[in-house]
């Protein structure tokens, strides 16, 4: 849902034009950031905690992850450098607004949806 919301965000000026295209960014933007926090309590705040406070367990999981995040992170930026270039970084000021804010929110969640799918399960 996180990466569906980041796609809808940077593709609502194509989807829609006008009110309706600020509209669903505005939506996915304001739901991006609430799945944002709710994704980071979900992990218990693994990927940003203090080593001083995690196990060597929780500690190999957390780097690989940062490692696992990074990667698919220049993976991104590279199919944006891309898309710029192929388009010869002809969008207007308005279409780079929501990819960046996107783009923020997809750095600063991507830790947090590697470490969610790799944690194993909780018993009850």
């Amino acid at each position: 849902m996180y990466t569906v919301l980041i796609v809808l965000l940077v593709f609502a000026s194509v989807i829609a034009n006008g009110k309706a295209a600020s509209y669903i960014a505005a939506i996915a933007g304001a739901t991006l950031i609430g799945l944002f926090f709710a994704l980071r309590f979900s992990v218990r705040l693994i990927g940003d905690a203090p080593t001083e406070l995690l196990d060597e367990r929780l500690i190999a999981i957390r780097d690989r992850t940062y490692l696992t995040a990074y990667r698919w992170l220049s993976f991104v930026i590279g199919i944006i450098f891309g898309v710029g270039i192929v388009q010869d970084f002809s969008f207007g000021i308005e279409r780079w607004g929501p990819v960046l804010v996107a783009f923020v929110m997809l750095i600063a969640g991507l830790p947090s949806m590697i470490l969610a799918w790799k944690l194993p399960s909780e018993e009850p």
